[in-house]
């Protein structure tokens, strides 16, 4: 009796451990070195977005209220303006079984954002911080919502 006890216990705890998992990465962020801006210039900030083949992360917007949109947040800026993030057309996707369709990315996308510096940086650079969000999905599961923080140096030119 103790081990079947101790043998669903064990289960248990395996399947615990599966679902709070750190989710692969299966996304590689890639941000600008620097944004060399002066004050008043308005510059597009360019994220690029490296999907493993196999894999998709949800569009934004998404046609599902219940699905996580991928999105984009500048978290920390001094003496910046930040536009609204311009994300790329989605791809239809329809998954194996269903005759939902999805609205995703998969591949290489971009995500631009706008950005306006109010005040020459001060210092020999300041930084714009911010926040990429996804969830990442095969044709079977999706995976624990992530994200990836980043900072861009900002520089007087």
């Amino acid at each position: 009796m103790n081990q079947k006890i101790n043998l669903l216990a064990l289960i248990f705890l395996a399947l615990v451990n599966c679902m709070f998992a750190q989710t692969p990465d299966f996304i590689e962020l890639l941000t600008p070195a620097e944004l060399n801006t002066a004050a008043g210039e308005i510059n597009n900030i360019v994220l690029e977005i490296n999907i493993e083949k196999g894999y998709h992360i949800q569009a934004n917007p998404v046609n599902e209220e219940f699905l996580i949109p991928t999105s984009v947040k500048i978290i920390s800026s001094k003496n910046v303006i930040v536009g609204n993030p311009v994300y790329p057309a989605g791809k239809t996707l329809t998954l194996r079984g269903t005759e939902e369709n999805l609205v995703v990315y998969d591949g290489k996308i971009n995500i631009i954002i706008p950005v306006q510096i109010t005040q020459p940086v001060q210092k020999d650079f300041d930084l714009i911080e911010g926040e990429f969000e996804y969830q990442a999905c095969d044709s079977v599961k999706c995976f624990m919502p992530r994200t990836i923080t980043f900072a861009i140096p900002v520089k007087n030119i």
